[in-house]
């Protein structure tokens, strides 16, 4: 739906309800779906991705300090920057449902690259916390081997192989975007 039938849709159903009449059922709908998509896509959106933002470098910055140096530190550092990698470009990604923007020639071209990198973050976020738990699996049931294996440079490998191996796995996903030219 389209910003323009959005609005005049929800301006047709305050104007319906202010008159004291019912909207029919269809144009209700569409007013609330309208109201919805507004409300979740310009509004809860952003203060989700400003705040997991804004938390995730506070962790940052706490986990990497020098007194802070463990395996599972390195793990929750990586997730951390990972998770404001996905959270930045999916506020890029949600600028398409501002027409200024989604109209552009630059957004466009760079759009499809937001998806693939979103997808990537995301996809490395999720096998980061698949070692993490399986680092703390190692540490809590086997805690003897664990001080040999969970290490933090050991921790580093990890996280480095699983990043490549993330973005190999997502880099087809890449191919499944195709850019249209604007015409004017």
């Amino acid at each position: 739906m389209s910003v323009e039938v959005a609005t005049t849709a929800v301006s047709l159903a305050a104007t319906a309800m202010l008159n004291g009449t019912e909207p029919d059922g269809a144009l209700s709908l569409a007013a609330e779906l309208a109201t919805t998509r507004f409300v979740v896509q310009r509004v809860l959106m952003p203060i989700v991705i400003v705040f997991g933002v804004v938390a995730n470098a506070i962790n940052i910055a706490v986990l990497t300090r020098r007194s802070m140096k463990s395996s599972t530190n390195h793990y929750l550092s990586a997730l951390a920057v990972y998770d404001v990698l996905y959270l930045t470009l999916v506020l890029v990604i949600i600028l398409r449902h501002y027409a200024a923007v989604s109209s552009s020639s630059w957004y466009s071209r760079y759009w499809p690259h937001a998806m693939w990198l979103s997808n990537t973050c995301s996809n490395t976020a999720v096998w980061l916390t698949v070692t993490f738990t399986v680092e703390r699996y190692i540490g809590v049931c086997h805690p003897m081997r664990g001080k040999v294996w969970c290490t933090p440079s050991r921790a580093r490998v990890v996280i480095v192989v699983v990043c490549l191996a993330a973005a190999i796995i997502t880099f087809p996903e890449f191919f499944e975007f195709q850019v249209d030219a604007l015409t004017y």
